[in-house]
């Protein structure tokens, strides 16, 4: 019962974390031009402030459920 709990909570931040980062990342693909690889739109992150903020989100977001992961993988 646990570990279906644990394996829902990560379906859910996975959820929630694409759910809040994908549209920001098409709106600035958009905004950019749409072929821009994952290598230029950290490039991109130099000159654009809604570039970095995007980067900077997705990698706080990993960050918290990686650290969840470790505490979960550590407590279990």
């Amino acid at each position: 019962m646990r570990s279906t709990l644990i394996l829902l909570g990560m379906f859910l931040w996975l959820t929630a974390m694409a759910a809040w980062l994908a549209p920001r990342k098409r709106a600035l693909l958009r905004k950019h031009g749409m072929h821009l690889t994952r290598h230029d739109l950290i490039q991109l992150t130099r000159e654009d402030f809604q570039a970095w903020t995007l980067y900077r989100d997705t990698c706080l977001l990993v960050g918290v459920g990686m650290l969840g992961a470790l505490v979960v993988l550590l407590t279990h």
